[in-house]
């Protein structure tokens, strides 16, 4: 529900190519060598995909473009399970999760990306603490493409998605993104995709407000676009949002509610003296601050991308309510 972009930062790429180069490139190229002096035919299909992969000089940092096109070439490949296994070796991924080495790891790229909140949710915070003289995170690092199916893609940069436990250990498990079909992911990819799903109420929300109903119910609209479906469907999302923030937004608009342009216009007439030249005009400014005090709240919640950012701009949109 986030878009990521600070992964394009030039000094994550470096960071993570240079790791990748020294520690994985060399294991790739001494596992292509074994295959090769094996002379077994069966596997010609298979080394020319990997000598495919070792071909790539950005195999480090793929482009979800060329992460989908590894990703068809590979369902060609009928590979024997000990193989699939000696790829899972070579593109370990507790060499970079548990590495001891702390120069670049999952904790230094989580650290460095410093993305505040989960982007498959916007409900939980992603939080860093220090432990000892480590900076360490509270996120997963979701393999977008699952390391299981295609080892190949398990230290690629852009195959990670920092994520809330919740989303990627509850939700999203070992669930495919790849559609067969149509060889696309199936669901929002962050770091290019669009979720277009609308937080609605359906006018619930003003009926308890105005004492004619008891209870609201949130749903997401998906704008009858098929990857925003697979999205709400795979997170879950319209089950989680369905009850779980009604207080919040109770909050939010009662808040509102009990500051009423009659109430604020009689403040801003406090600050106009009565002999005040375009008093009608100093009274539509200071009223505009006014309102403007009421939203900030919110308003900084949705510029800074802060947990149920969405959701507030969604339902505040429903009243009319434009921040």
């Amino acid at each position: 529900m986030i878009k990521l972009s600070n992964i394009n930062k030039t000094l994550i790429k470096k960071k993570h190519t240079k790791w990748f180069t020294s520690s994985i490139t060399p294991k790739l190229n001494k596992y292509i060598k074994k295959l090769e002096l094996e002379n077994n035919i069966s596997n010609n299909q298979y080394i020319t995909f990997l000598k495919k992969l070792k071909s790539k000089k950005n195999l480090a940092i793929l482009s979800n473009k060329e992460m989908l096109e590894l990703i068809t070439e590979f369902h060609k490949i009928t590979l024997p399970q000990n193989e699939l296994e000696e790829l899972k070796k070579i593109f370990d991924y507790d060499s970079f999760s548990k590495s001891k080495v702390y120069v670049w790891d999952r904790h230094k790229l989580i650290n460095n990306l410093n993305i505040k909140v989960c982007p498959y949710c916007q409900r939980n915070y992603i939080t860093s603490y220090i432990d000892g003289k480590i900076k360490k995170t509270t996120a997963d690092l979701d393999h977008f493409y699952s390391k299981d199916r295609y080892p190949f893609l398990a230290l690629s940069l852009y195959n990670f998605i920092p994520s809330c436990p919740i989303c990627n250990s509850r939700m999203k498990l070992d669930k495919s993104t790849y559609n067969e079909k149509t060889k696309e992911n199936r669901i929002i990819y962050p770091y290019i995709d669009n979720f277009k799903g609308v937080f609605k109420t359906n006018n619930q929300l003003l009926e308890v407000l105005l004492g004619s109903r008891d209870t609201f119910e949130v749903s997401i609209d998906d704008q009858g676009d098929l990857k925003t479906k697979e999205t709400i469907d795979m997170f879950k999302l319209d089950k989680v949002y369905k009850e779980a923030h009604n207080e919040y937004l109770l909050h939010m608009m009662e808040s509102i509610k009990n500051k009423p342009e009659s109430y604020l216009k009689s403040i801003a007439e406090f600050f106009i003296k009565e002999d005040s030249q375009d008093k009608e005009e100093l009274e539509k400014v200071i009223l505009a601050n006014l309102k403007a005090i009421v939203l900030e709240p919110y308003r900084f919640k949705i510029e800074n991308g802060e947990p149920l950012a969405k959701l507030t701009q969604d339902i505040l949109k429903e009243f009319d309510i434009e921040i």
